[in-house]
């Protein structure tokens, strides 16, 4: 046993650590079901991933949502999206259900939703929950922590927002919490490390591009 640690320990010290476990590679998967689209959502539950809404040039308001199966690399489609914005939504999990909300019809003049849903894969069923606390929006960013969900930034037709709101589930309610301190933008992207959530990139809506 002494033998193999110090081994590793001089293995260390030689090869830095990405040459141990290597670059990461990137795998062709098979497809996501349904049409093409731009402007969808996407969240894991356990061991499977789930991608659904957004638009296309033939069908601009996607309402499909798909299920991936990691080990035979298939997607299987689900219940479709009960709500009547599906571009641009924002999507969590949070204890083995999904959640959807936010986002905007394709349509000449856009309208903007603060409708909220719950997707349960056990029974293959959406559920509508409390409205999203924030103004009606799109191109919002979502994450989950420690059993809650968080959603803010964002955009409608004339203001982006710095806004941010926390989803408990246990009691269907929604609260307020820090506003970003980036400024306003839309288009963001976020994901959680150890029960802390990050946020970057995006932009305002009339402005400049943000890392």
């Amino acid at each position: 046993m002494k033998k193999n640690y110090i081994t590793l320990l001089i293995a260390l010290f030689i090869f830095p650590l990405p040459v141990l476990f290597g670059q990461g590679t990137w795998t062709q998967k098979e497809d996501v079901g349904g049409d093409e689209r731009l402007g969808a959502v996407g969240f894991s539950i356990e061991s499977k991933g789930y991608i659904g809404l957004g638009t296309n040039n033939g069908n601009p308001n996607l309402k499909d949502f798909w299920e991936y199966e990691p080990a035979s690399d298939a997607w299987t489609q689900r219940a479709n999206y009960p709500g009547s914005h599906p571009l641009h939504a924002v999507g969590f999990s949070i204890n083995g259900k999904g959640y959807v909300g936010t986002g905007q019809e394709d349509a000449g003049t856009p309208n903007y939703s603060n409708e909220f849903y719950e997707f349960d894969p056990s029974t293959n069923a959406w559920a509508q929950k409390a409205n999203f606390m924030g103004s009606a929006r799109s191109s919002a960013v979502a994450f989950s922590a420690n059993g809650n969900g968080y959603i803010g930034l964002g955009s409608d037709s004339v203001n982006s927002k710095n806004d941010f709101f926390e989803y408990n589930p246990g009691t269907d309610a929604w609260s307020s919490v820090s506003a970003f301190p980036g400024g306003v933008r839309q288009g963001a992207v976020a994901f959680t490390i150890n029960g802390e959530g990050y946020v970057g990139t995006g932009a305002p809506l009339q402005g400049s591009s943000q890392n």
